[in-house]
């Protein structure tokens, strides 16, 4: 029998599937990891395992509650007084943005509104509209007054 070079490929990608595969599925179960099983109880009778298949036992509830994301520190941070510290306390806000913050805050001179914020690299609308809540200007800049 005389084969060409792709035969060879043939059987190397086959065995690659395969192994892979079978890595994959020899992990994981087949059944969902949401059911969990029942435990056993030897000690049940006959007459309380009849009772038992009328109304089924529910097995106890494996909730994970949902890590929280990083929550605010609970009262409003002004922005023209924060520390390093204070805006790491902000959900989304890491050293480098809170970094950046501080030297937006110097480079304007003061906050104004709040919304001076999306002015900061890598604060954007989304990121705004979840500190928004968590943030005020009290002691801005004095505003230049109208003739």
């Amino acid at each position: 029998m005389n084969r060409d070079g792709r035969y060879g490929a043939f059987l190397v990608l086959a065995a690659v599937f395969l192994s892979v595969s079978f890595f994959h599925f020899s992990k994981t179960s087949f059944r969902s990891k949401n059911s969990p099983t029942l435990p056993v109880n030897d000690d049940v009778t006959a007459a309380s395992s009849s009772q038992t298949a009328a109304s089924p036992v529910k097995p106890p509830s494996k909730t994970a509650e949902p890590k929280p994301e990083k929550e605010g520190p609970g009262f409003r941070i002004d922005l023209n007084s924060a520390t390093k510290e204070d805006l790491l306390s902000l959900p989304g806000i890491g050293e480098v943005t809170a970094e950046r913050i501080l030297k937006k805050r110097i480079e304007l001179g003061g906050f104004t509104t709040v919304e001076e914020l999306t002015e900061v690299e890598r604060i954007g609308k989304v990121k705004m509209d979840r500190i928004r809540g968590l943030v005020t200007v009290k002691n801005g800049p004095p505003k230049p007054k109208n003739p």
